[in-house]
């Protein structure tokens, strides 16, 4: 799924405002190490998959960007990211 953005961000030395939403390029090793993730970045949520910086980790990892990159964005361009990103992992 492809995720046009307001605003620029760097992904491997390119300015880029599309990004490609593929939950096919990661594993149950990368949703394991999401929640290790997000945990060591204070998330206490009870049921993790509803946790909007697990679903940001999970995204960053699905698009092959930087988690961090993704937080810079406005909200209305993570709208767009979580949005698609909680319906995988609840659905």
């Amino acid at each position: 799924m492809e995720i046009e953005i307001s605003k620029a961000i760097t992904v491997n030395g390119k300015e880029v405002t599309k990004l490609e939403l593929d939950f096919d390029k990661i594993t149950g090793r990368d949703l394991v190490q999401s929640e290790v993730e997000a945990r060591a970045k204070g998330d206490s949520s009870p049921a993790i998959f509803l946790s909007m910086k697990f679903q940001m980790i999970v995204a960053a990892k699905a698009m092959g960007v930087k988690y961090e990159d993704l937080l810079g964005l406005p909200a209305s361009d993570c709208k767009k990211i979580i949005a698609p990103t909680a319906l995988f992992l609840v659905g």
